[in-house]
């Protein structure tokens, strides 16, 4: 399948996303890869305004292109390969600490570079589509799952899901109560959120620096849920194995002093003696 405007055709590779009144398809064109989301005629009514002033105000680096399609609307956005991402972090059972904070402000110093809006940033939150791309730069895959909220996503709504995630990411530190900076940031700015992503960073990075001291002075606990599982595990398994050993001692004895003691049908017995010991019934 292509999708063209006047001058440029987007041959489809592949699909991502079957949505709610979108598709999302991976394309190649000018020896680039993109994502074209190709949105139905109810999003389009909604999405049209909000796309097209992205495109008229020119921030969004990562906007493309815009153009009608049968009988709906194409965005083409860039499509960055991720080497780091919020979705990776999660799926690591031994991320540490450190590499928790790195994660979170690398995102949002991609947000900010290629001023990402609300509800576009909110979204690649949710589905954890931000982080690192392969060219070492601060990015995102676009493969958007909640278009229809972005014209309503406001700065407060964008950091509930901000402080959800946090919160998530870092659910192991806070219960272990080493996590008091951030669990005060995020009350923060719920209680007075920022006007901008840019205000976000600044006041995330002296509370991201501040953690990432005290961790490099062993301030923290820093080992992983599973490094500190397994480290029990080991401790339990050097238990249970004297427990064993000593059982079956125990056992080898009883065995024995049943077999010396058992009684024939003469009453005597089963052995007369041991070593030099006579044994009598």
């Amino acid at each position: 399948m292509i999708l063209e405007n006047i001058s440029k055709q987007y041959r489809v590779i592949r699909l991502l996303r079957q949505g709610k009144g979108f598709q999302s398809y991976l394309c190649s064109y000018a020896g680039r890869q993109w994502i074209a989301v190709c949105l139905d005629a109810p999003l389009t009514e909604l999405l049209f305004p909000y796309f097209e002033d992205l495109e008229e105000g020119q921030t969004f680096e990562d906007l493309e292109d815009i153009f009608s399609w049968r009988e709906g609307l194409v965005v083409i956005l860039a499509c960055h390969s991720m080497d780091h991402s919020l979705k990776d972090i999660r799926q690591e059972e031994d991320a540490s600490y450190l590499e928790k904070l790195q994660i979170m402000g690398e995102i949002l110093t991609g947000f900010c570079v290629r001023e990402v809006p609300l509800g576009i940033a909110a979204d690649l939150l949710a589905s954890g589509n931000a982080g690192m791309c392969t060219d070492g730069v601060a990015g995102a895959f676009y493969d958007l799952e909640t278009p229809e909220r972005y014209p309503s996503c406001t700065m407060e709504q964008f950091i509930q899901v901000w402080c959800q995630e946090i919160e998530r990411l870092f659910s192991h530190e806070i219960q272990l109560r080493q996590a008091r900076e951030l669990v005060d940031f995020c009350q923060r700015q719920r209680m007075d959120p920022p006007g901008s992503m840019l205000e976000l960073y600044e006041r995330f990075l002296p509370v991201k620096e501040s953690l990432e001291e005290q961790i490099k002075q062993g301030k923290f606990q820093t080992d992983s849920r599973s490094v500190q599982a397994w480290t029990t595990v080991k401790k339990m398994a050097a238990v249970v194995k004297k427990l064993l050993v000593a059982g079956v001692l125990i056992a080898a004895i009883v065995l024995l002093l049943s077999q010396l003691w058992q009684s024939s049908d003469l009453g005597k017995p089963a052995f007369p003696s041991i070593g030099t010991v006579t044994l009598q019934s």
